[in-house]
């Protein structure tokens, strides 16, 4: 990821701010790993229309507060009507 692309992005801290995204929104985990083999890679979830977070592949959702800080990679435009 460029330098400029990463300071454009969103990156979310706390659980509060995680809360806050709106449904259908894809956060980049910095924290959580996962990999089959070495070395680990970061992993994508949404926000699904439950309020919880989901990984692909994935069955269960995941506890949010393993997944901060995460940079916000999409974020649905919200109607405020």
């Amino acid at each position: 990821m460029s330098a400029y692309l990463a300071a454009a992005q969103l990156v979310v801290n706390s659980m509060e701010e995680l809360e806050a995204l709106p449904v259908g929104s894809v956060i980049l985990s910095e924290s959580y790993q996962y990999s089959l083999t070495v070395p680990n890679y970061p992993v994508v979830f949404q926000k699904l229309y439950t309020q919880e977070w989901h990984r692909g592949g994935r069955l269960a959702d995941t506890h949010p507060e393993i997944i901060i800080p995460a940079r916000v990679i999409y974020q649905p435009e919200v109607d405020d009507a």
